[in-house]
């Protein structure tokens, strides 16, 4: 079994590889390079044999965790480019996907596409358009259409699939830069390199859901061998408010920093609520890490990152 990790030097896709590559052959697909790992074999492959290469591959699982959503100035400010990155990223995954042997796909995908319903959304609310956050509204409209894209693609080929609808991703191996980073990376990375004012965009008391990025994980790995189909909403149905949440940073970095609210969030909706029916029936036992004990592995994990 090889498994092909498109988006392989972003967030979820080294952290998935770096938990895999002991296991399997893997194919990490970035904007740059096409890296074949297995171990602590690593090696370039050019993109004109890869045709050849994948021919050779028996039996592949593919997973798409390429989202283009740093830098919240180019989220803002160049909406239309998000939008046009993510569908060509999809594109170029199902032209890759079409000459091979595939048995799953996995689709990373995200609660955005739920807009401004103020109801528990589940997996099987219809989506629309006109209900897509104003701020969001090119990044949630790629992501229903890279759904759309892979659900057809599959059925057609009559391949397993599973699309991840997530919030808020966090944890170690997160962007070291402050300019890609949203949230809890800002936090941590301006605390810990002794920033004296830290601004909170909104108001802080818009309240948002994290998944820890190695619950997710595991969560991927479990769902390759399970023979579920579909769609499935990912989170621990458990929110914090930013304000409480940068307090928390504070406290586990033993920080003085003063904060202050500038009233501009990059969302428009201070309250996503999600129904999780189908993730308790297909994983009973799973517990989510606690965001306290999150945190404080995130914050150890930038200490040391910084100070290398």
């Amino acid at each position: 079994m090889t498994l092909l990790v498109f988006g392989g030097t972003g967030f979820v896709g080294s952290s998935l590889i770096n938990r895999q590559k002991e296991n399997e052959k893997i194919i990490s697909f970035s904007s740059k390079k096409i890296e074949i790992i297995k171990k602590k074999s690593r090696y370039n492959i050019k993109y004109s044999l890869l045709k050849n290469y994948l021919k050779q591959e028996k039996e592949n699982d593919a997973i798409f965790c390429a989202s283009t959503r740093y830098d919240p100035k180019k989220y803002i400010n160049n909406t239309l480019g998000v939008f046009e990155n993510n569908i060509n990223s999809i594109i170029k995954f199902l032209k890759i996907l079409d000459n091979t042997s595939v048995r799953k796909v996995i689709l990373i995908s995200s609660y955005a596409i739920y807009g401004n319903k103020k109801s528990a959304n589940s997996e099987e609310s219809n989506v629309f358009a006109k209900n897509f956050s104003i701020k969001e509204f090119y990044y949630a409209q790629a992501k229903l259409l890279q759904e759309n894209l892979i659900i057809n693609f599959c059925k057609k080929r009559n391949i397993k699939y599973n699309i991840l609808r997530l919030p808020s991703i966090y944890g170690p191996g997160s962007t070291l830069s402050l300019k890609n980073s949203h949230v809890i990376p800002s936090f941590v990375i301006q605390i810990l390199k002794k920033k004296k004012h830290i601004t909170i965009h909104g108001n802080g008391t818009e309240k948002k859901e994290f998944i820890y990025i190695f619950d997710l994980i595991k969560i991927i790995l479990i769902l390759r061998k399970k023979n579920f189909n579909g769609i499935i909403n990912v989170g621990s149905n458990k929110f914090l408010s930013i304000k409480t949440l940068l307090n928390i940073i504070i406290k586990l970095t033993n920080s003085k920093v003063i904060t202050q609210c500038n009233n501009q969030s990059f969302s428009d909706i201070p309250l996503r609520k999600v129904n999780y029916l189908k993730l308790k029936s297909h994983f009973k036992n799973f517990k989510f890490k606690e965001i306290t004990n999150g945190l404080r592995e995130t914050v150890n994990w930038y200490k040391k990152k910084l100070n290398d």
